[in-house]
């Protein structure tokens, strides 16, 4: 899991550039992980969190999309 912490409020993930990016990194995981993209109940941040077999995959594909998501809001 990865923290992205945000500058601004947010309530939910409405850039369709970050839907579409966190629909690609499911693919990638071909039904054999899952991704969970949402923004804390209780602090300002996103959390990105990826579950799946590969351990180094995950990490891979969590890092890269939070950095992706982080960059997408700035």
């Amino acid at each position: 899991m990865i923290d992205i912490k945000l500058i601004r409020e947010i309530k939910e993930l409405v850039n369709e550039n970050i839907k579409k990016k966190i629909a690609e990194v499911n693919e990638k995981l071909n039904g054999d992980g899952r991704v969970v993209v949402r923004p804390s109940g209780t602090e300002n941040l996103i959390r990105v969190m990826l579950e799946g077999k590969d351990e180094e995959i995950i990490k891979s594909y969590c890092e890269n999309l939070a950095n992706y998501i982080e960059n997408e809001l700035k």
